[in-house]
């Protein structure tokens, strides 16, 4: 009954999240494999630029924006379909990924908090492009910045 219904929710996507589906749920497999396996100093090297908590995203118009929102979606769909754990590095990582194979500049956020227990510290990590939140959901609400990774921009298209 349950693979009925991940079926059916499927193929009421639209096609462009229905092709990456597919792919973003490989891409989480490998990210969790790679965080386990690889440190973090190198995995770093292929987010972009570091720039510091304060780095402004660059801007995308509205095809990126499109493309933004559909990996979005197929990337948050996958992560809840995974049979491990897809926390938010795994999809951010993710995120970064696809969105590069697209030549979508984006900006990979790192983020702390105050856990229940003022004592407690919760870490998040979180995309965006342009304005699309592509993972991490509602990062900036709760979470300060203390890092991030910037994408180099393409050419304009």
């Amino acid at each position: 009954m349950k693979l009925l219904s991940k079926i059916r929710t499927f193929l009421r996507l639209p096609l462009f999240e229905q092709m990456w589906l597919i792919p973003s749920f490989i891409t989480l497999g490998i990210c969790v494999l790679a965080l386990k396996t690889i440190p973090f100093r190198r995995l770093a090297s292929c987010l972009g630029v570091q720039g510091g908590s304060s780095q402004k995203m660059p801007s995308v118009g509205p095809r990126h924006e499109r493309i933004a929102r559909g990996l979005s979606r197929a990337i948050r769909l996958a992560a809840r379909w995974t049979p491990w754990e897809s926390k938010c590095l795994a999809q951010a990582l993710t995120g970064r990924l696809l969105l590069g194979l697209h030549g979508v500049p984006c900006a990979v956020y790192f983020g702390l908090a105050r856990g229940e227990r003022r004592a407690d510290l919760e870490a998040h990590a979180w995309v965006n492009a342009g304005d699309v939140r592509v993972t991490g959901g509602g990062g900036w609400d709760r979470f300060k910045p203390v890092e991030c990774f910037v994408s180099a921009a393409p050419a304009r298209r």
